[in-house]
């Protein structure tokens, strides 16, 4: 008995989890950045959300919309820290001595993550019940 725990940690879960997780996130990643390449932001992030659930719903052993949800908030905070740093268009926005416009920006961030989320955890869900073994 280690810290109270009665019942060892399966290590085999946890790197499943890490496999998984790193995944999602590479493929949402390269999917997002290569519409972002073509201007095309909001189709590439709603094709990255449903290639993502899709491979995230085949190799989860459980859970799948879980780890969905986890893959593309992660993907989608790691384009919008790149997309700050090394745009122009940010630099001016975060320039303004006007928090508004900060604000606005980020509030229609958030709400295009919770749209991409969704389209995700509902292309898990249907890809999960679909498949064969369960």
């Amino acid at each position: 008995m280690f810290l109270g725990f009665s019942e060892k940690i399966n290590l085999g879960v946890i790197m499943n989890t890490k496999k998984l997780l790193s995944i999602g996130i590479v493929t949402g990643l390269i999917i997002v950045i290569t519409f972002n390449y073509f201007d095309l932001e909001w189709y590439g992030g709603i094709i990255a959300a449903i290639i993502v659930g899709a491979i995230v719903a085949r190799q989860a052993d459980n859970s799948p919309i879980k780890y969905t949800i986890i893959s593309v908030l992660a993907y989608n905070m790691i384009r919008w820290t790149i997309t700050a740093f090394f745009d122009q268009d940010m630099k001016m926005i975060f320039g303004y001595e006007n928090k508004a416009i900060l604000g606005l920006f980020v509030g229609a961030v958030i709400i295009e993550i919770i749209f991409f989320l969704i389209i995700g955890a509902f292309s898990a869900f249907v890809v999960y019940n679909l498949r064969k073994e369960k």
